[in-house]
């Protein structure tokens, strides 16, 4: 649709059923020079015994805008006018409608009409007849400030005062309007700005979330793999001397064994005290052997959970990745939590065995602290669509359903101060994420919390996809 004339619009609609009043109204308000006297001697005739040389003078030195007059005969006619005006985009500012106008519909009908397709046209009543009184206008339409109600006769120059008052009155709504929706426009593309810009400031607040979780994450991964090597080395060292002098004494004492049998005579006395005491120090051999055997499985657990060797992708058993972490695990684990091993018949798949690992050791943890006693701790595996899927699930306090959707915020935890920072199931999420896989959780509280993690037995295939796309993987 045409834009609307709503700076200078004086388009006026003459409504009446008689062609001499439109001929009149336009002499009065479109008059020239050489028709000054003709139209004063018209407005005194038409309208009134008035001042006739008054409205002379007015009208022949009074500038008037240029109103462009349009005429309809009947209210029929006119409403389709209207209509007509305003899919053009050109509205009439102010209609002249005549009460009376057989066989058609009457003036006020005509407006009542006209107003419920164009709410802003200034509408003037006019008529000589008391077929209507302003009382009963009012109880027609209502308090509105754009009906004026005039009774003939009436002079030329009173016509045109409501014609430039009215038309100019019409003119100034429309730019306050215009104006408004100028202003809601800019308002609007404002607040949008806003908008992008606080999206813009959230997004970058998540990337730097992201990377702080990420600089965490590799740092606690350097330091633990530090630790580790450290700790291997210190203790490999003393536990290798201490299982090579056990495993010498072990052989002493057996050719000890055979020197005495061959000294002694079943029926010494001090046979039995011996075989006591080679009993004794078989038995010591023995808890030696245990212990020496049990540090260095730790050794070797702790090796395995920080895969110094395996930072890069590489096909597990993911089973011996989770049975590592519990064994890390354990000192925490053992005195509350009965743990629960459901394995399923999972194949080896590529992943990143040391990250994962630390997803396991995340989720024990969480498990160990939920649970304030004692409960249990069960770990099941399956395939499920082509996925790996683990469940951890514990029997522990649980989670508030108001705080399932914020858990893996970076920050966010509802342990105490000092308990949690917030960061560990967030780094699981990330970890998870770059493994195209996904992490759900369903808890309820009083009966415990369960995290269900699936993850794509093609992670190699996906990546490399990623890589031919032009993508950064994302571990």
């Amino acid at each position: 649709m045409p834009e609307p004339q709503t700076w200078n619009n004086r388009r006026i609609l003459l409504v009446d059923d008689q062609e001499q009043i439109h001929e009149d109204y336009r002499k009065i308000l479109t008059p020239d020079d050489s028709h000054g006297q003709e139209v004063d001697q018209l407005a005194s005739d038409f309208f009134g015994d008035g001042d006739t040389e008054s409205s002379a003078e007015n009208s022949n030195h009074v500038d008037l805008p240029s109103f462009q007059l349009e005429s309809a005969y009947q209210g029929q006619s006119a409403l389709e006018m209207v209509k007509q005006a305003l899919e053009a985009g050109i509205p009439y500012s102010l209609a002249l409608v005549d009460v009376r106008m057989p066989p058609g519909w009457d003036g006020i009908e005509t407006i009542d009409r006209i107003l419920r397709v164009d709410k802003d046209i200034q509408i003037v009543i006019c008529t000589a007849y008391a077929d209507y009184v302003w009382e009963d206008i009012h109880d027609k339409f209502g308090a509105r400030d754009n009906i004026l109600f005039m009774r003939k006769p009436f002079d030329a120059t009173e016509v045109q005062q409501l014609a430039c008052t009215l038309t100019e009155k019409w003119n100034l709504a429309r730019r306050a309007r215009m104006k408004v929706e100028e202003l809601e426009t800019l308002a609007d593309q404002r607040t949008r700005e806003l908008q992008r810009s606080n999206e813009e400031l959230q997004d970058a607040m998540k990337d730097l979330r992201r990377t702080q979780v990420q600089l965490i994450q590799s740092e606690k991964m350097a330091s633990l793999g530090s630790m580790v090597a450290g700790v291997a080395h210190e203790i490999n060292t003393p536990i290798g001397a201490v299982a090579s002098m056990h495993s010498t004494l072990v052989s002493a004492i057996k050719r000890m064994n055979v020197i005495l049998s061959d000294l002694c005579d079943e029926t010494d006395p001090r046979l039995k005290k011996l075989e006591k005491t080679m009993k004794v120090i078989g038995d010591a051999n023995r808890v030696i052997a245990s212990g020496t055997e049990r540090v260095t499985t730790i050794v070797k657990r702790l090796k395995s959970f920080a895969r110094l060797d395996e930072a890069e992708l590489k096909t597990v058993n993911i089973h011996q990745g989770i049975d590592d972490t519990l064994e890390i695990a354990h000192h925490e684990l053992k005195y509350a939590v009965k743990v629960v091993r459901e394995y399923g018949d999972v194949p080896e798949f590529a992943c990143f065995p040391s990250k994962l690992n630390q997803v396991f050791l995340n989720l024990f943890m969480n498990s160990r602290q939920a649970i304030e006693t004692t409960g249990t701790l069960t770990i099941r595996t399956r395939i499920e669509n082509s996925q790996a899927v683990i469940e951890i699930a514990d029997t522990g306090k649980g989670i508030k359903a108001e705080h399932l959707k914020r858990i893996f915020d970076p920050g966010f935890t509802t342990k105490g101060v000092g308990v949690g920072t917030g960061l560990g199931l967030s780094i699981v999420y990330q970890i998870i994420e770059e493994h195209f896989g996904t992490i759900d959780v369903t808890s309820e509280v009083g009966s415990g919390t369960t995290f269900t993690i699936r993850l794509p037995l093609d992670l190699e295939e996906r990546i490399e996809r990623k890589k031919a796309n032009g993508q950064r993987p994302s571990a």
